[in-house]
């Protein structure tokens, strides 16, 4: 029978090859099967989300990792995921809500993380929770790169506040 490694192979091969709902299929055919999975296996099904948009289904690969039995826990690299995929499908509320839960659960955000929550912000006409993020970036130590600076000013000059 299949273990954790050969749907870990197959599903990470799924989603380099660009086919998300085969990743997913073969996900749901692992836990059928009684298959607990590891990181490998729910970073590689995030990815398939993100490439899809469907925050939906990332934040419930996010639950079965804090409910496996193994003791999965979702870093920062997972939460960028989600807030990421949440950016993708215009989502902002979500996006900000899993900020604030990665750093209730005392991890600190990254320049992805900040980035893709600012651009989620300047997608739903958020300019001042763009700016706030944007200036937290630089209170925390971290070097600001393009894609927080462009999000910035977007969210910024879209709401004609661009002298901020």
């Amino acid at each position: 029978a299949p273990n954790v490694f050969t749907f870990s192979a197959i599903i990470s091969a799924c989603v380099k090859r660009g086919r998300q709902d085969k990743a997913l299929e073969y996900f749901e055919l692992m836990k059928s099967q009684g298959v607990e999975p590891n990181e490998v296996v729910c970073g590689a099904v995030m990815s398939a989300c993100l490439k899809r948009g469907d925050w939906e289904r990332a934040l419930e690969i996010k639950k079965t990792m804090l409910e496996s039995p193994g003791g999965l826990r979702p870093d920062v690299i997972t939460y960028s995921t989600i807030i990421s995929t949440c950016e993708k499908a215009g989502n902002w509320k979500k996006a900000l809500e899993m900020f604030e839960e990665m750093k209730v659960r005392g991890m600190k955000a990254d320049v992805i993380a900040f980035s893709a929550t600012i651009s989620a912000c300047e997608k739903g006409g958020q300019w001042e929770r763009a700016l706030e993020l944007f200036n937290a970036m630089e209170n925390q130590g971290l070097e600001r790169d393009v894609l927080s600076y462009n999000a910035t000013i977007r969210a910024c000059g879209s709401s004609g506040n661009w002298e901020k």
